[in-house]
């Protein structure tokens, strides 16, 4: 029980308490209210008190380890509880212990806030232990106002482990949310001054707490900003210009320059982090704030080496570093950058997107589906009387829409009511899009073997349909989501019958619009010309002496063909079976005639010879048209939407090297559905994870989201709660 000498110590931030009308006993047995600490406390002086006999304790006396909430049950359910207040580190508790009253559920770390709980929405088991503080009447542990602790957010005052508590402790926890009261809001700050602080922050946190702990009370936020033009026109993109080495250890990674498309300087940022608000969900008005900060220093940048008249790299790199904008930059020594970085003038900007002083943004950001869903949705709603860009005009971007329109029909049949397309739940919108994204396979598989008109060419564009680009698999985004498992499996059964056979639809009318397409040429068109002409002009169904000559006649067109030198070969054996007239012969080149005792086997094994020649030569006519590189693609497409609705109710954490580039990328693999793989940021394991057999589901925190221009920025920013 609490005694008066001891309530400041024993003291709860934030703990909302509804007033009651009690008498003075009764009083006693509320938990603490919230005050201020006493200047000086010594956190053990409550064990010293009740030792000197000031009370009886009859709870457990605990500190908090890091930063919790407490949550009080709605009936006998943590889970549906509401939470109480927050509780800093160090705070000292007492709390009950008897097995009687402590309460198992599902709800775990970093899940205490309303708002945040639901990924614990698809927990199976009820591992997580939650103990009320102590009240001599028990009865009050019932209140829906009481507060409980979870038993993995607190310590023994005197450090000692406590056997009743330690039994129910799960084998494997959710790493617990890193402390964030030591972060500096941006504020009055430059943004040299925020970098450094960001790299002091980063270390210290990492020092004390794992990556995984940092991630759950934190977002992390990285920027590419286009800023200013170079003077080599024409020059390719993504070449590396200079690097710093990695601004902290939590993410091993710095700042880089390269080209872009346009002719411009584009500088890629490491992650900051930024705490979340007390709902769990990020704090955009912080994470606006550093972005206009870190706009507004490269815009210094640019106009200052605009005043220098002929800037080059190494002036660029030292105005950077005056702003504080990375330290330690070192020019790229690739073979391929040599040209660039040695001749290269920072001039300004000819391209239209940095006109007007204009700097191009975007934004990496951390999100779970909700939230990223949200950003997608936010995009469509705020764009509708914008135009609309190459993506959402495309088959892929029409599918996208239709899909959606699809759903929410069906959605609001069930439910006997019109909706809206922000009604959309999430795992609808994630589906819609991952479907629609392999509309862009065709024009990936296609430009291997083929030149396609810029407009036709999706591998690009892919990444801005809706402007939000979400770098996982799409099992992973789901588990993400607020879905529970019957919400996914209703929706695979939907996906099967109803979104499926609508984006089947949309690739056939786009495979037949680029079979058609002007401009669009088969890359082994000359062969096929070639194949046909000697088939259908110069070869008849039997091998003949002139067949070798007129086949020899196509081999300039055919001689990048691998088919041909076999088929050559295979007319070179036949062309010493027969003269110039048909007639067969023997080794000495003499005419075997009908009657004569070889006969017989000649003519079997030239029948043999001429035949596989024929079906040579017809199948490779076959394979040298369209109509088979378009079936192919499709069944390709086909398979790869099939193994995306197949891993819609995965309970896997989806995980495999990525190829590194788009060329590279198979597609209609079984377990590996995805397009732009390359871009996909991978789930790497902790060390509990890995010890205790890998990542699950729940373990998910959040995706690696792009945000691919300065307008979806905006869109995202405006959108704040």
């Amino acid at each position: 029980m609490f005694t008066p000498s001891l309530t400041r110590t024993l003291s709860v931030s934030s703990l909302h308490i509804p007033p009651q009308e009690e008498s003075a006993p009764a009083q006693a047995n509320r938990p603490p209210a919230a005050a201020q600490d006493a200047p000086g406390t010594d956190a053990a002086s409550p064990r010293a008190a009740a030792a000197a006999g000031e009370a009886t304790m009859r709870g457990l006396l605990v500190k908090v380890v890091g930063t919790t909430n407490t949550v009080a049950p709605i009936g006998d359910s943590i889970f549906h509880g509401k939470e109480v207040g927050t509780l800093a580190e160090g705070k000292i508790l007492e709390i009950e212990t008897h097995p009687d009253h402590v309460v198992p559920s599902r709800r775990g770390p970093n899940q205490e806030v309303l708002r945040n709980h639901k990924a614990d929405a698809k927990a199976t088991e009820k591992n997580h232990m939650w103990h009320p503080l102590f009240a001599e009447n028990k009865a009050r542990y019932k209140d829906n106002d009481w507060p409980h602790i979870r038993s993995d957010a607190f310590a023994e005052v005197n450090a000692e482990p406590h056997k009743s508590l330690s039994a129910n402790l799960p084998g494997r926890l959710r790493a617990r949310a890193a402390p964030i009261d030591g972060y500096k809001k941006i504020a009055d700050m430059s943004a040299g001054d925020f970098i450094a602080e960001q790299k002091a922050y980063q270390t210290k946190l990492l020092s004390k707490h794992t990556k995984d702990s940092i991630m759950s009370s934190h977002r992390s936020v990285g920027f590419e900003y286009e800023f200013t033009g170079h003077s080599l026109a024409g020059t390719a993109s993504h070449i590396i210009l200079a690097r710093t080495p990695p601004q902290s250890d939590l993410f091993g990674i710095g700042f880089e320059l390269e080209t872009d498309s346009g002719d411009v300087v584009e500088i890629g940022m490491p992650p900051f982090i930024v705490p979340n608000k007390t709902d769990g969900s990020p704090d955009r008005k912080e994470i606006q704030e550093i972005h206009i900060k870190m706009r507004a220093a490269l815009g210094e940048v640019r106009t200052a080496a605009n005043k220098l008249g002929s800037a080059n790299l190494d002036a660029l790199l030292e105005l950077l570093k005056e702003k504080g904008v990375g330290t330690g930059w070192v020019r790229s020594t690739a073979q391929e950058s040599a040209i660039e970085i040695d001749n290269m003038q920072i001039v300004e900007p000819t391209a239209s997107k940095l006109q007007g002083g204009n700097i191009y943004s975007q934004m990496n950001i951390s999100l779970n589906g909700d939230e990223i869903a949200d950003a997608i949705i936010g995009s469509r709603v705020d764009s509708q009387d914008e135009d609309t860009s190459t993506a959402d005009r495309s088959h892929m971007g029409i599918l996208c829409k239709e899909l959606d329109d699809t759903a929410l029909a069906h959605l609001e049949a069930q439910a006997g009511d019109d909706a809206e397309l922000e009604a959309l739940p999430a795992h609808f919108i994630h589906l819609n899009k991952a479907l629609a994204n392999t509309m862009a396979i065709p024009s990936i598989l296609i430009q291997r073997v083929a030149t396609l008109p810029d407009d036709d060419d999706y591998s690009s564009i892919v990444k801005e349909l809706a402007s939000v680009w979400a770098k996982d698999w799409v099992p992973n985004i789901l588990a993400t989501t607020s879905a529970s498992r019957d919400d996914l499996a209703a929706m695979k059964t939907y996906a099967q019958n109803n979104a499926k056979p609508l984006a089947l639809k949309k690739l056939e009318g786009l495979l037949t619009e680029l079979q058609g397409k002007e401009g669009l040429t088969n890359p082994r068109q000359v062969e096929n010309n070639a194949w046909v002409a000697f088939k259908n002009g110069s070869h008849d169904e039997y091998f003949n002496g002139t067949t070798l000559t007129r086949l020899t006649n196509h081999s300039e067109a055919l001689k990048n063909n691998e088919q041909y030198r076999s088929i050559l070969a295979l007319a070179t054996e036949l062309n010493e079976l027969v003269d110039s007239d048909g007639n067969l012969v023997n080794a000495q080149k003499k005419v075997v005639p009908e009657d004569h005792k070889d006969y017989s086997g000649l003519d079997e094994v030239y029948a043999d010879k001429n035949e596989r020649f024929n079906q040579r030569v017809a199948t490779e006519t076959r394979a040298s048209a369209w109509t088979p590189l378009m079936a192919g693609v499709k069944a390709v497409v086909e398979r790869e939407i099939d193994n995306t609705i197949a891993m819609i109710d995965s309970e896997a954490v989806v995980s495999h090297p990525n190829p590194r580039e788009t060329g590279g990328e198979e597609y209609g693999i079984a377990g590996r559905p995805g397009v732009r793989r390359e871009t996909y940021v991978d789930q790497p394991l902790t060390q509990a994870e890995a010890e205790a057999g890998g990542k699950r589901q729940e373990d998910l925190l959040a995706i690696v989201t792009e945000l691919r221009s300065s307008l979806a920025m905006k869109q995202y920013f405006e959108r704040q709660a």
